[in-house]
């Protein structure tokens, strides 16, 4: 394939396989698809970065080197406070 060209790895894999590496892909109605398993891979530091930077955009507090030991939720099902040890952060 053109991506190998590139140096690449890529693997044509059959709708089972697709299943296998995937198990939430619709694969009823696949031939086949193109796999790089190098694709879509992310360094966990920037991602925890990234992560963090968005809540504090929309007025989280972050605590760091604290042991959560609770989270509270809304009826809706979203979380309203986060219990850590000897405080409730969110107040």
């Amino acid at each position: 394939s053109r991506a190998r060209s590139f140096g690449i790895e890529a693997h044509l894999v059959s709708p089972d396989e697709c299943a296998r590496l995937w198990p939430l892909m619709k694969v009823d109605d696949l031939v086949g698809a193109l796999w790089l398993p190098g694709d879509g891979t992310a360094n966990a530091s920037d991602v925890s970065a990234a992560l963090a930077a968005g809540a504090k955009q929309r007025g989280t507090r972050i605590l760091e080197q604290t042991r959560c030991v609770g989270v509270e939720h809304r009826a809706d099902g979203r979380v309203s406070a986060v219990n850590v040890e000897r405080r409730r952060a969110g107040e």
